[in-house]
């Protein structure tokens, strides 16, 4: 789940039965893609406890939309993929 607020979004990482992930082990990356040009531009990430949070201010510079892509890595239970989210700041 993303929660963007101003120009930071909080990342919160669910398991099947929507229960809270501990997130020690899960690899995350979150990076920013441009509408037109398809420009990816990594954001870093901060734990924040139980969530991620990252900025995107520098990233999102002038858009009015972009593409918030994550990309998660659980090797516990060798899941693999990610998730887009349209975001308009």
């Amino acid at each position: 789940e993303a929660v963007v607020q101003d120009k930071t979004a909080r990342l919160y990482v669910y398991d099947l039965k929507l229960k809270p992930r501990d997130l020690a082990g899960i690899k995350i990356s979150a990076s920013a893609v441009k509408p037109k040009s398809k420009t990816e531009i990594r954001l870093p990430l901060q734990s924040k406890g139980g969530f991620l949070v990252c900025d995107f201010a520098a990233a999102a510079k002038g858009l009015h939309r972009f593409t918030l892509r994550v990309a998660i890595d659980d090797p516990k239970t060798k899941h693999v993929g990610s998730v887009d989210f349209t975001v308009e700041p």
